[in-house]
């Protein structure tokens, strides 16, 4: 679900920049319009530059989670402190007998 809407999101903003280049194609006539869009260009592609970078931070932060519990902390937690004993223990319940 994460990698869907990590997927999803970095597309859309590969879209979004894609969209904007080609308004600012058509508004290149124009100075002020011109600047504007190459400015909000710039600021798509830094914020899609921070986004694969955040993604990819937290994915080996993950997989060194993921490491760090299956190497270290499950093995230890069910190792025994001492020899399992088994000792035979056994319960008899006797109930008397019913009358009618």
């Amino acid at each position: 679900m994460a990698a869907l809407q990590r997927t999803q999101s970095i597309e859309k903003l590969k879209r979004e920049i894609e969209e904007r280049r080609k308004a600012s194609i058509q508004y290149s006539l124009l100075e002020d319009a011109d600047e504007r869009a190459e400015r909000e260009l710039r600021d798509l592609q830094d914020e899609l530059k921070r986004r694969q970078d955040q993604f990819g931070d937290l994915l080996d932060r993950l997989k060194a989670e993921k490491e760090r519990i299956l190497q270290h902390v499950v093995p230890y937690r069910f190792n025994l402190r001492a020899d399992a004993q088994v000792f035979p223990v056994t319960v008899e319940i006797r109930f008397p007998e019913a009358q009618a």
